[in-house]
């Protein structure tokens, strides 16, 4: 609610279990596609990913791609259940 607005409850429950479902994928990741996932999300370029993993810039792109598409498929299988 960037718009100033106080969200519902119906919202803040919402968004709560959208965090939980996402922690939990999360966690349940392998440590490289965690890593890999959240550097991405805080801002981090993948050459600065590539070197904290050890892979080349081109293998940690790739690694984050996959990764992504793992976990939006654990995601997607939690929402189906």
């Amino acid at each position: 609610m960037d718009d100033g607005t106080i969200p519902s409850t119906e919202d803040t429950v919402l968004l709560q279990e959208r965090d939980r479902a996402v922690a939990e994928a999360l966690a349940s990741s392998a440590s490289d596609d965690r890593t890999a996932i959240l550097m991405a999300a805080h801002g981090y370029r993948s050459v600065e990913i590539a070197s904290l993993l050890g892979r080349t810039e081109l293998a940690s792109r790739t690694l984050l791609c996959r990764a992504r598409g793992r976990l939006r498929a654990q995601l997607v299988l939690a929402e189906a259940i």
